[in-house]
């Protein structure tokens, strides 16, 4: 089930992930397996939205469901200034996910988009851990 939930919170549906996660982490008792889990799920998401954008680009750019040409334009701009680094950003929310999908519109080397992409998620991951059990420690006091 964590793992639904974090694949599904990293897609364009709005959805938290880290609510989900920091519960897994107060419930369960293996924190490593939990950690794991949800990565895979999230990393999981990510992966499709970059096959969304990299497969269905002309669907999207038809459709406008996601991008606007006005967007894509701003958003080569921005990649152009930034290079794959902008891909460090995809961890963040509400950002995150048409940074993904855009990676895959431009056509990144997948190696590459896995490098930049699932470090960040995954380490976003092991940051709401030590938050989450921070919490708890305070709270136990």
């Amino acid at each position: 089930m964590l793992f639904s939930f974090t694949l599904l919170a990293a897609t364009l549906i709005p959805f938290s992930s880290e609510a989900i996660l920091s519960s897994a982490l107060l419930v369960e008792h293996n924190p490593i397996l939990i950690l794991i889990v949800a990565s895979l799920g999230n990393c999981s998401g990510v992966t499709i939205n970059y096959f969304l954008g990299k497969k269905g680009v002309n669907f999207l750019l038809r459709k406008k469901f996601i991008f606007s040409q006005q967007k894509l334009d701003y958003l080569n701009i921005k990649f152009k200034k930034y290079n794959k680094a902008i891909l460090l950003l995809a961890w963040l929310p509400f950002i995150g996910d048409p940074i993904t999908i855009y990676a895959g519109i431009i056509e990144v080397r997948f190696r590459e988009f896995v490098i930049y992409v699932f470090s960040g998620r995954v380490l976003r991951y092991i940051a709401i851990y030590f938050i989450t059990t921070e919490i708890v420690n305070i709270v136990r006091l």
